[in-house]
């Protein structure tokens, strides 16, 4: 609210709180008018369904997403501005962002990884070797969020989809600076073992949907879903729970038989078959 430009508009989503959200637009109205400030209240229904009801009710050219732990930094509407008519044609604008976690240790992620290749950008997102790009520090055109959406249903990585969808089918540019600064803490989505395990391959179908991927960019399915399956695995075993981290680990070796080279997820396999038979032992 306190950025330079008024020219654009603010759409809060209220995905179901029971909170007095409401009541704190109403101040905010009053303390910025003239500025555009529509609210909306829905059910809950998670994240993405949040994104894509306001993307819905917006009026602008382009869109730029935020969650209620983010902070963009002052001038950051004119940085992507600037950037946007310097680039009318990217779809995609995205500057770095900063992460504090609870501890305030602030840590820097600089815009960088875009390349010319559709298909490359694809895969550099999928592997997270697209640096900075995140919610909070991306912009993005109005009509293809029309076209793209975030997927529902799907409470872990949904900005991933998001983003690779979008890369695998417009181009895209990195913008030095910074953003946004978000604020982690230890409740977030991504360490929450029951919502990562719930929506963890569920990920990978709607992440390689043929409907938006050409073949080339299918054909990494198989690769991913191991990788996936290996990582679900990991977040297993660091929550003792070593049954379930072997499944996931021996289903991704099946698909990707490669990965039995990955030195450190074999050992965690190793550790949770010796850790399995001294539970069974004890028992």
């Amino acid at each position: 609210m306190t950025q330079e430009s008024l020219e654009h508009e603010v759409v809060i989503v209220d995905d179901g709180s029971t909170d007095d959200t409401a009541n704190v637009v109403s101040r905010l109205r009053h303390q910025y008018a003239p500025r555009a400030i529509k609210y909306v209240h829905q059910a809950n229904a998670g994240p993405s369904a949040a994104r894509n009801m306001g993307a819905m009710h917006a009026s602008g050219d382009h869109l730029w997403f935020l969650d209620a732990d983010d902070a963009l930094v002052a001038g950051a509407v004119q940085r992507l501005a600037a950037a946007q008519a310097q680039y009318p044609d990217r779809v995609l604008l995205f500057a770095g962002y900063d992460s504090i976690n609870r501890q305030n240790e602030r840590t820097a992620h600089r815009a960088a990884g875009i390349a010319n290749d559709r298909t490359v950008n694809f895969q550099r997102c999928i592997k997270g070797r697209i640096s900075g790009l995140t919610i909070g520090s991306a912009v993005v055109r109005t009509e293809a969020c029309r076209e793209i959406q975030f997927p529902e249903g799907v409470h872990n990585n949904e900005d991933v989809v998001f983003f690779a969808h979008l890369l695998a089918r417009y181009p895209a540019v990195a913008v030095p600076g910074i953003a946004v600064v978000k604020y982690r803490h230890e409740g977030s989505l991504r360490r929450n073992l029951e919502r990562i395990e719930a929506s963890g391959l569920d990920l990978v179908d709607h992440l390689f949907d043929p409907n938006r991927l050409n073949p080339k960019q299918l054909g990494l399915r198989r690769r991913f879903f191991a990788k996936r399956c290996l990582s679900i695995s990991r977040t297993c075993y660091l929550h003792g729970e070593y049954r379930k981290a072997r499944s996931y680990y021996e289903r991704g070796i099946r698909a990707y038989p490669w990965f039995l080279f990955k030195g450190s997820n074999l050992r965690k396999y190793i550790r949770s078959c010796l850790r399995g038979l001294i539970r069974s032992g004890r028992g």
